[in-house]
């Protein structure tokens, strides 16, 4: 940090588990650079740990996120800042690479109607999410609207969880 001496450190999220990025907010406090805290994800101030150094300014997406870093971490408010979801900006300029008819004919699936999809969650947060997927999709199909009712639904299984045990 001495040697290139930037004008500000930014880290990114800072309440991952370990030492390290805590390390460099102390580093840096030392030599005189101020630290900046960018959240990466919609949950890090709630899920990811403890804000062990903090930096001098936290810069958030939300009024939610700025509410979270001072009940969760005591973190003051007049040093957050609001900026929106800087990671996903890029999306704002993709086009779709194929129509609604393209993308539901292969699956099965009714172009014409509503379609719902369910990501599934990581290890972390859950390792058995049929019965409650099973559930949902039961409460679906028994729902008093109809475009509820007869929607298309998607399950996407998170990439690291079979969703269905092998060999089903």
């Amino acid at each position: 940090l001495a040697t290139h001496a930037p004008d500000v450190l930014l880290v990114s999220p800072l309440v991952h588990f370990g030492p390290a990025q805590a390390d460099l907010v102390a580093s840096a406090r030392r030599v005189g650079i101020p630290t900046w805290m960018l959240l990466y994800s919609w949950d890090n101030l709630s899920t990811k740990g403890a804000i062990h150094r903090w930096p001098d300014r936290m810069v958030v997406w939300n009024d939610r996120q700025r509410a979270e870093a001072g009940t969760l971490h005591g973190f003051p408010a007049e040093r957050v800042t609001v900026v929106g979801a800087p990671r996903f900006d890029a999306f704002f300029a993709l086009q779709p690479a194929m129509s609604g008819v393209e993308f539901h004919e292969p699956l099965g699936l009714d172009p014409a109607k509503p379609t719902l999809l369910y990501v599934c969650s990581s290890r972390l947060v859950s390792e058995e999410e049929l019965p409650f997927i099973t559930r949902w999709i039961r409460a679906l199909r028994l729902s008093a609207l109809n475009s509820v009712r007869d929607c298309n639904i998607i399950v996407r299984p998170h990439p690291d969880i079979a969703l269905l045990p092998a060999g089903t």
